[in-house]
């Protein structure tokens, strides 16, 4: 089931990524993108996580760990769009994308981590007849 949430996040990184990969950098749009990253984060991976949690094993330490990373992250994000969007000098403009950038990579490493750690999990469960993600 976090398998789709993490897609479907990933999925909005790109876009993230392609808005900021542009000459023209639509600062509304990217923003947009940002806050419906937020929302899945918040609302569909974290909530599907409550119950997983309370489970207490091993996978759940470690998923866990991971998301409060990108969650970190995605609140340093949200701080770049806000030094972006007051920002009226090019070369403050650029570093501040340079920044966002760069944040985007790495909340990008952590979820195809997620991703790939999630699949290895399913696979040993799969073996003994569970569903866990």
């Amino acid at each position: 089931m976090l398998l789709k949430y993490y897609k479907k996040f990933l999925e909005q990184l790109f876009i993230l990524q392609q808005q900021f990969a542009s000459e023209s950098i639509d600062i509304v749009k990217a923003k947009r993108t940002f806050e419906q990253m937020k929302i899945i984060f918040h609302n569909e991976i974290t909530q599907e996580n409550m119950h997983t949690y309370l489970q207490n094993n091993d996978n759940c330490i470690i998923i866990q760990s991971v998301e409060v990373e990108i969650n970190k992250n995605l609140r340093l994000l949200e701080t770049e769009f806000l030094y972006l969007e007051s920002s009226r000098q090019l070369i403050t403009i650029h570093s501040r994308e340079i920044t966002i950038h760069s944040r985007v990579d790495k909340i990008q490493q952590r979820i195809i981590k997620l991703i790939e750690y999630s699949k290895f999990i399913n696979k040993q469960l799969h073996e003994s007849n569970t569903d866990y993600i």
